[in-house]
């Protein structure tokens, strides 16, 4: 059975971008994270593995916050 579990918006910290090394020499693991101070609620919004799309997600996810935030 699922489980729904709701989380005010003012319960999370606000969004992080994690960085690590990806398995070649050069290559990176980039995630954008909602993140909350009990990580088992901090939810991943996007992953990427090419630095070149790093900008392009979080102006996604940004301008998507903006459009919460107005609402």
């Amino acid at each position: 059975m699922p489980v729904k579990v709701v989380v005010p918006v003012q319960g999370f910290d606000g969004v992080m971008l994690r960085i690590v090394p990806g398995a070649a020499p050069g290559d990176i693991l980039a995630t954008l994270i909602l993140k909350h101070p009990d990580s088992a609620l901090s939810i991943t919004l996007a992953e990427t593995e090419h630095s070149d799309d790093l900008a392009e997600v979080a102006a996604v996810h940004s301008n998507e916050r903006e459009i919460i935030a107005r609402s």
